[in-house]
Order: C-alpha cells, then structure tokens, then sequence
C-alpha cells in the first residue's frame, strides 16, 4: 500500500489538478502513473525530488516533491509544486525516452 500526503500543490500562476501532478511520481498505485517518467534528485535540496513525466491530460509536466520510503513496498510523497515542463524541458524529456 502506498501512502500519499495532503500537501496541496503550489505552482506559482500555473493550475495544475493534484490527481494530475501525482502522476508524476514513483507511486505506481496511481492510476495515471508514467511508467517513463524521469526522476532526478534536486541538487539544491537533498530531501526532493524533480520528476518529469506525461500527465493524464498529455501534457509534460515538471513536479518538484518529496519521496520516503516508510517500510516494504510503502512511501509517502508530499508534493512541493507542478508546473507545465518549459519546451526546453520537454525536448530534454524526449530525448532521454
């Protein structure tokens, strides 16, 4: 069973559904997961992550959150901020696929 926060999703001018951000990240449960998706830990804070992936409304977005894993086969993400991905950041995303 995975376990998810309820830390609302904060993106500065960009409205981005919660439902939709979790499906860019590592909870497999999610039912919009992105088995493509790529995530990177954040250089500026250990404890993040930044994760690009595919969202259920085919738009690439760029989700900045938290992974802990709390026993076997169980993590807790809280999610920082979503945000569409730049074209910069889609072209990169493509290319690594």
């Amino acid at each position: 069973s995975t376990t998810k926060s309820v830390t609302p999703v904060i993106a500065s001018d960009h409205e981005v559904p919660r439902q939709e951000a979790l499906a860019i990240t590592p909870l497999e449960s999610h039912p919009f997961y992105d088995p493509l998706m790529i995530s990177m830990p954040d250089d500026e804070h250990a404890e993040r992550w930044i994760t690009i992936g595919q969202a259920s409304l085919c738009r690439t977005l760029l989700v900045v959150h938290t992974y802990v894993e709390v026993g076997i086969n169980r993590a807790s993400v809280s999610l920082i901020s979503a945000r569409p991905a730049t074209k910069q950041e889609r072209q990169q995303y493509e290319e690594m696929l």
